[in-house]
């Protein structure tokens, strides 16, 4: 006839299950706490205040971008010569997607700079400022409007 059927495998000891269900609600509670944590943030940024901030800030690289575009042809290669990393990347999110930039003032025909202004149609106290050349070797200044 045959042989008796092999016996069950012996069940892991005591500590291997209870570290196993000790890893499993530690996940838990972790997943929980995250998913807490996730809905906390996202009421945070949707405030009034963080809602008012964005549109603070589309509203001013608007101004800067529209500034931009009446001093910067599509021919222009630009210099960004601000020594500051704020103000650089200010103008390089501005004109950085349509505009030419180079990083080599002997390769550009036009210098954009970011200055302060206090005349009624500045960008939140801001104003794009190019210099470039005349026809005739004359240095030309001009600002955003």
């Amino acid at each position: 006839m045959g042989s008796p059927p092999p016996p069950p495998p012996p069940s892991p000891p005591a500590r291997v299950v209870l570290g196993a269900l000790a890893v499993l609600l530690f996940a838990v509670i972790a997943l929980g706490l995250g998913a807490l944590h996730s809905n906390h943030l996202e009421t945070r940024l949707t405030t009034a205040a963080a809602t008012a901030s964005a549109q603070r800030s589309d509203r001013y690289y608007d101004c800067l971008s529209a500034q931009a575009h009446t001093l910067i042809t599509p021919s222009d290669v630009v210099y960004l010569p601000d020594p500051t990393l704020a103000a650089w990347t200010t103008l390089t999110k501005v004109v950085g997607g349509w505009a030419h930039v180079t990083l080599q003032l002997h390769q550009a025909n036009l210098a954009l700079t970011l200055q302060r202004s206090t005349h009624p149609g500045s960008c939140d106290g801001n104003d794009l400022v190019t210099v470039g050349h005349a026809p005739g070797g004359h240095i030309v200044i001009r600002s955003g409007s």
